[in-house]
């Protein structure tokens, strides 16, 4: 049995779920947050050392308030996985601010509030490890997707800086981008309705039926959580590490490589615009 902690932010659902039970099953003591304590308490009843402290990573006293209950009950933290994602495309397609407020505010600053809270812990400590889930998106721009990759992909920039500054104290820091994996957000994301009238609604049509075809064939987000657990078993991890099929990897190569308008051309033509 280890005596070994992590933190797992975005825990009830999805990949934040696998990579807890993964840690648990490798004798881990495991806490898990998430805004649903029922969902928390459900995981926690059916594996062992897992323990629920419920959360809303918008709330930065909320985080400080749960890392201190954490390393109160459990004696301390070795590794954070912060995991926390939101997306609503309905809102997405007719440009509703407040809901790009609030992707940003889950994702982005939740995940920053989230960091904040471990940082002067794991510098006076001296070591420490700190993953932020991230995306794919993140590095591409994506048609119907852009407020999600935007916040994805401030967190692959900040983690660039976080890195470098925590580096001196002895805390690593990586970000690990998935492609499409069978989650809540994915569900959320290829199946949402086509809105009758919508100025989009001749263009994302098409779109739409190609991404449902393609959600029920993400991969099992248990093969995230064991790249995770490869990942912090390392001692010197990457800034970043990208986790998916062939062709959503490849995609950020031609990015790199081809000229803007053919790569644009390539994603249109994808995605039926």
């Amino acid at each position: 049995m280890s005596n070994k902690v992590i933190w797992i932010t975005g825990a009830s659902t999805g990949i934040g779920k696998a990579i807890a039970i993964k840690f648990s099953k490798n004798g881990w003591n495991v806490a898990i947050s998430a805004r649903r304590l029922e969902l928390l308490e459900e995981i926690s009843k059916q594996n062992q050392n897992v323990f629920s402290f419920p959360l809303d990573v918008t709330n930065k006293d909320d985080c400080h308030k749960v890392f201190t209950e954490i390393k109160n009950k459990l004696g301390k933290i070795d590794l954070c996985v912060f995991s926390t994602g939101t997306w609503d495309p309905k809102k997405e397609k007719e440009i509703d601010v407040e809901q790009i407020e609030n992707v940003m505010k889950v994702n982005f600053f939740g995940t920053l509030n989230s960091i904040k809270s471990v940082e002067k812990y794991f510098k006076d400590l001296g070591k420490g490890h700190i993953s932020i889930v991230s995306s794919i998106a993140g590095y591409i721009g994506l048609p119907f997707r852009g407020i999600y990759s935007g916040s994805k992909g401030a967190l692959e920039l900040i983690t660039e800086s976080y890195r470098m500054e925590l580096k001196t104290f002895g805390v690593k820091m990586t970000t690990i981008a998935p492609g499409e994996f069978s989650t809540n957000i994915a569900s959320r994301r290829f199946h949402s309705p086509l809105l009758k009238k919508s100025p989009y609604e001749k263009t994302y049509g098409p779109t739409l039926e190609l991404l449902n075809s393609h959600v029920d064939k993400g991969d099992d987000p248990r093969l995230m959580a064991r790249f995770v657990y490869k990942i912090i078993m390392k001692e010197n991890p990457k800034t970043h590490y990208i986790v998916g099929a062939f062709l959503q990897k490849i995609s950020i190569t031609l990015k790199k490589i081809l000229p803007d308008s053919i790569f644009e051309y390539l994603i249109m033509s994808f995605y039926k615009l």
